[in-house]
C-alpha cells in the first residue's frame, strides 16, 4: 500500500471515529443522570437530618422533553425539600446583546415541585447587569421570569431556610468577570466571601452557592459547610481516572470539574451541569442533576 492509500485509510478511520463520538455526544446530551451525595456535619440541626437538596446548574436553555417535563419529573422523583439553582440556566453572549434559553427555564420553573426554590447568578446572568443599553431590557425580561414565580434571587446575600423552628443558612457569592478569565486562577481579595455573604457563624450550618469551582478551597476556608458550584460542565469530555479534560476557562484536567470534595470537615460539590453552549459536546459526561442529603454527625 502506497503512502497516499495509507493516508486515505487513516483519514477515513478518523472521520468515522469523529462521527461515532459526535453521535455519542448527541445522545449523551439528551440523557439525564442523577449524582447523589451526602454532606455530614456536626452543626446541622436535628430537624434537617435527612433533608434533601436538589442542585441545578448550567442548563443553558436545554430542554428535556416537551416544556422540560422530562427534567421536572426526574427532579420530582427525587423528593427534594429544597431546590437550589446555581446559575447559567440561560446563555448570554459576552457582548450582553443576546439572551437565549428563557423559555426553557420558564418551562422548568413552572413544573418544579412545590418546595422552596432559590436562584443564584452565574457568569452568564451577571453579564446582563454589565451591558447597556441592551442589557437593561434583557435583564428586565430575565428577572420577570423569576419574580412572576416568586423565586428569590441571591446576589451576595444570605437567607435562612426553616424546618419547623430550626433553620440553615443559604448564601450566594457572585464573582466578577475577572474571576472567569481564561487560562488562570485570579486570587480572591482578602475577605472576599465575608464581604459578599457576611461573617460566618460557625454554630450554624451554611450552604454557599459559588458558581466557579476554582474557589472551593477558599469557600471552605471561609467556613461554608457545603459549597455548591457548576460552571465547568464536567470538563466537557471525561476520561477514566483522569476526570474532566478541559474546563470553559481552558484548564486541562482540573481536579474540581465534577464530584464531591472534602476540605477538612467542609464539603464542596460540583455539578457537571445540564446543558452546553459554544462547544456543544459531552462525552462520558451526561447532564447532571445533583442531589445532596444532609446528615447530622452524631
Amino acid at each position: 500500500m502506497d503512502g497516499v492509500s495509507v493516508l486515505s485509510v487513516l483519514g477515513s478511520v478518523l472521520i468515522a471515529a469523529a462521527l461515532v463520538l459526535l453521535a455519542r455526544s448527541w445522545a449523551e446530551c439528551r440523557t439525564l443522570t442523577v449524582s447523589e451525595y451526602e454532606c455530614v456535619s456536626p452543626v446541622l440541626p436535628d430537624a434537617f437530618d435527612g433533608y434533601r437538596v436538589v442542585f441545578l446548574s448550567d442548563l443553558h436553555g436545554a430542554s428535556f422533553g416537551a416544556h422540560n417535563e422530562g427534567l421536572a419529573s426526574r427532579i420530582a422523583a427525587l423528593r427534594p425539600d429544597l431546590v437550589l439553582i446555581g446559575g447559567d440556566m440561560v446563555t448570554v453572549h459576552p457582548s450582553g446583546r443576546t439572551l437565549k434559553g428563557c423559555e426553557a427555564l420558564a418551562d422548568l420553573l413552572d413544573r418544579l415541585p412545590d418546595v422552596p426554590v432559590l436562584y443564584a447568578y452565574g457568569n452568564h446572568e451577571a453579564r446582563l447587569t454589565r451591558t447597556f443599553p441592551e442589557g437593561a431590557l434583557l435583564t428586565a425580561r430575565f428577572e420577570e421570569i423569576l419574580s412572576e414565580r416568586g423565586i428569590p434571587v441571591l446576589r451576595d446575600r444570605r437567607v435562612p431556610v426553616f424546618r419547623g423552628q430550626d433553620c440553615i443558612l443559604v448564601s450566594a457569592a457572585e464573582f466578577g468577570k475577572e474571576h472567569y478569565k481564561k487560562g488562570f486562577k485570579r486570587p480572591l481579595p482578602e475577605g472576599f466571601f465575608t464581604e459578599k455573604a457576611g461573617e460566618r457563624d460557625e454554630g450554624r450550618f451554611e450552604i454557599l452557592l459559588a458558581h466557579c469551582p476554582l474557589y472551593l478551597e477558599d469557600a471552605a476556608a471561609w467556613g461554608a459547610d457545603l459549597t455548591l458550584s457548576g460552571h465547568f460542565h464536567g470538563g466537557t469530555v471525561r476520561l477514566p481516572w483522569a476526570g474532566g479534560v478541559l474546563t470553559p476557562q481552558f484548564q486541562l484536567f482540573y481536579p474540581y470539574c465534577k464530584g464531591r470534595f472534602a476540605f477538612g470537615r467542609k464539603t464542596g460539590i460540583v455539578s457537571a451541569g445540564l446543558g452546553t453552549h459554544t462547544i456543544n459536546i459531552r462525552i462520558n459526561n451526561p447532564p447532571d442533576i445533583v442531589t445532596v442529603v444532609l446528615k447530622k454527625e452524631r
